[in-house]
């Protein structure tokens, strides 16, 4: 009897076991965590899939049941030859031009999927993960919106000033065309465009020579302000001669008319000093004495 209690139990006990390894197998497989970010698209086994969606944090779901998750929030996308910005490897690529001459770029975009059309991605593009559809749906829809708009512009405009004009059309169309499949475009910006060496070269030789006319204009325009500073003060030296010829011209003018006979003769006789000349004149002029003063001898 004993020997039978001992077997049942041990048959209850695996039993047991066996029923609660099981149960913790399910539990880990109907347990899931959408990452901070994402929302998660439930499908079943045979495909089908559930219009609910599944926010980030712990859900439970059926073990029969699996989820892929998509970036509801901003995701930063770097294609460039430097992995430093964050690719696996060299991710730049060349874009056509007018000439027909290939220019290589890195650039970056950030986007995110509208959260209420997750099912019609998934659907649309048959369950595929976002990284895959990042890496080659989205990828090629970049690279064909860039061509579209560069085709129109020369190397040197692509490169030089319509850059910012540029990126703003293919931002445009890479927006229009990502907005249909639920996937919005937040940003788009050439990081950096390395056209062919003799495109670059000519490029060069071009700034150069803007750069020698900028610095001829700058010594014209110095050279002009030179000339009109001195004949600003040429003219400011014949003007203040002016004004003094004009005040000693007043003055002489002023000294004329205060000049009468008697002045002069007073002055002259004032800087007498009282002695004939020893000398006299072949025509015996005798030097005259003014009348107040022999007037003055004869009463005395």
């Amino acid at each position: 009897m004993s020997r039978y209690m001992s077997r049942k139990f041990l048959i209850g006990g695996l039993i047991t076991a066996s029923v609660m390894i099981a149960g913790t197998v399910l539990l880990a497989m109907s347990v899931t965590k959408i990452k901070p970010g994402y929302a998660g698209v439930i499908y079943g086994m045979d495909g089908g899939i559930k219009n609910k969606t599944l926010s980030q944090g712990w859900h439970l779901i059926l073990p029969t049941e699996h989820i892929t998750s998509y970036p509801v929030s901003t995701e930063t996308v770097f294609l460039s030859k430097d992995n430093k910005e964050g690719g696996k490897d060299d991710e730049s690529f060349d874009i056509n031009t007018k000439s027909g001459k290939p220019v290589n770029v890195d650039v970056s975009y950030s986007y995110h999927m509208d959260v209420n059309k997750l099912p019609d991605i998934f659907t649309k593009f048959r369950g595929q993960s976002a990284e895959t559809i990042e890496n080659n749906f989205i990828r090629r829809s970049l690279k064909s919106s860039i061509n579209n708009v560069t085709s129109s512009y020369e190397v040197m405009d692509v490169y030089g000033a319509s850059r910012p004009e540029i990126q703003g059309k293919v931002m445009d169309e890479f927006t229009k065309d990502m907005e249909q499949y639920g996937i919005s475009v937040e940003s788009f910006t050439f990081l950096a465009i390395r056209p062919d060496n003799n495109s670059m070269q000519a490029i060069q030789d071009k700034v150069d020579a803007e750069q020698k006319l900028q610095t001829a204009k700058v010594l014209q325009e110095q050279a002009k302000v030179d000339a009109e500073t001195k004949r600003i003060n040429a003219q400011g030296e014949s003007d203040s001669a002016l004004i003094k010829a004009q005040g000693e011209a007043k003055a002489n003018d002023a000294v004329k008319q205060s000049l009468t006979p008697e002045l002069v003769e007073y002055t002259k006789w004032s800087k007498w000093d009282g002695k004939l000349p020893t000398t006299m004149t072949g025509s015996g002029s005798l030097i005259q004495i003014p009348a107040t003063g022999t007037t003055e001898n004869t009463n005395k």
